[in-house]
């Protein structure tokens, strides 16, 4: 007997429809929500992902002060912060601060300039920051604003140009940024020879005790930075005043059973001068096309012994570090690979003895027990697997240099001495009378820094 075919009841057609349109709808979302984050992952610096429009701009010449207004677009994407830009036509100060912006959302800034007048400002740039999945940094497209000279009336927004201001490329620039809840500062000087498509190498000169970043350009790196084609970086450390009498927090040493730490402000403070520079460097790599197996470190004094602080606890970002002068090598220095370290010390070096012992109140009473320059350099023969093997790797004047290259990895402990020579940068500034200091030598200098640099990228 011939039986015909049941139809499906109406409800239960329903809800087969709806079930299969659920399951195509949720098939494509998964391929456009794949797509955006393969979008934000690939193209992770896509300046068409985040975007925002200065709406409008005041400036106090009394007070030094700017204030924004920004609003943003309708893209996608979650914002954690904003990258400001100004402009004087010859000198450029770049200010990032944390902020959170939603689609069309408008938010005013107040902004108080450090390095540029706002009288001389020309232009304005502020860009979006977001972050990827994977952690990396996004920079939005740039609002471009053309300011009057002088005038501190509220001003219309000028103009809207594609992030011209934000493809940074040869000049000076001041940076600052939000480290553990301080605005923290850094000078940038890339050379005329700086091309945006090569990677280029990168010096960061830390400051001795009691100075600022102003130290690189006094010591004269700023024309080996010209004439080697590194980008300088000259960041600032910390202390009562903004700009001066700075210190590191280079950390604890220990020498016949005392425990040391230096120096001053940085280091009574705890400050985390170490994810400062780890910050800076993240930041750089950001803002230039730097190579990132070639960022070394030098310093003097204070800023030599955070230089050392850095090879032992950074070295999977810092290639090589030259101290000049520093007192000691940090306690339970651990870094995760061997670091090239060429130390370099001047024997009339009233500050940090050549010769260890008690030294450091050159800048003020406070003193220290320090280690020799050569307990300094075993210290890191032992770091490192060296071998009692040594060449003369430099010799001029005053000035010689033996090279311990049979180390663990290829990496090479180099150390320099030289004779006469006070606490101070070689063929640099003699910033204190000699009586205070010492002398200052020319028999060796930055040149030869720069080749130990060359020769020790990252491994």
């Amino acid at each position: 007997m011939d039986k015909s075919k049941k139809a499906f009841s109406p409800v239960i057609t329903t809800l087969i429809i709806i079930s299969v349109s659920l399951l195509s709808i949720g098939f494509v979302w998964i391929v456009v929500k794949n797509i955006v984050q393969d979008g934000a992952e690939n193209v992770s610096l896509n300046k068409l992902v985040l975007s925002a429009k200065i709406e409008k701009i005041s400036i106090n010449n009394t007070s030094n002060d700017v204030k924004l207004t920004l609003k943003r677009n309708s893209e996608i994407g979650r914002v954690t912060g904003v990258k400001f830009i100004f402009s004087d036509g010859m000198n450029t100060e770049i200010i990032e601060m944390d902020a959170s912006l939603k689609e069309l959302e408008r938010k005013d800034f107040e902004i108080h300039l450090e390095e540029l007048s706002v009288s001389d400002l020309e232009a304005v740039s502020a860009a979006l920051v977001s972050e990827s999945d994977s952690g990396n940094e996004i920079i939005g497209e740039a609002s471009y604003v053309e300011v009057n000279k002088g005038n501190s009336q509220e001003i219309a927004e000028a103009n809207e140009e594609g992030a011209s201001l934000y493809e940074l490329g040869p000049g000076d620039y001041n940076f600052s940024l939000l480290h553990e809840g301080r605005i923290r500062r850094y000078k940038v000087h890339v050379p005329e020879s700086y091309d945006r498509t090569k990677e280029t190498p990168v010096v960061i000169y830390l400051h001795g005790g009691g100075g600022s970043s102003e130290g690189a350009e006094n010591e004269g790196l700023y024309s080996y930075s010209d004439k080697y084609g590194f980008i300088l970086v000259a960041p600032a450390g910390t202390g009562v005043f903004r700009k001066v009498l700075l210190t590191w927090n280079g950390g604890e040493w220990e020498i016949n059973g005392k425990i040391e730490n230096c120096c001053g402000y940085a280091a009574e403070n705890n400050i985390d001068d170490v994810g400062f520079i780890s910050k800076v460097i993240d930041k750089l790599d950001i803002d230039f096309n730097i190579d990132d197996k070639r960022v070394f470190v030098t310093g003097i004094s204070n800023g030599g012994i955070m230089a050392y602080r850095l090879a032992c606890e950074l070295s999977d970002k810092v290639s090589a570090v030259a101290p000049v002068a520093p007192p000691a090598v940090p306690k339970d220095c651990n870094p995760v690979r061997e670091v090239p370290v060429m130390h370099i010390h001047g024997t009339a070096d009233p500050c940090a003895p050549y010769n260890g012992g008690t030294g450091g109140g050159c800048l003020g009473e406070v003193t220290y027990e320090m280690m020799s320059a050569e307990q300094m350099v075993n210290k890191w023969k032992s770091i490192d697997s060296c071998s009692e093997s040594s060449s003369t790797s430099y010799q001029k004047g005053d000035a010689s240099c033996i090279s311990y290259s049979s180390c663990s990895r290829d990496a090479e402990v180099e150390f320099c001495t030289i004779n006469g020579m006070g606490h101070t940068y070689p063929n640099g500034s003699q910033y204190l009378p000699e009586e205070k200091i010492g002398p200052v030598s020319s028999d060796l200098s930055f040149d030869q820094i720069w080749e130990f640099f060359e020769r020790n990228s990252l491994r």
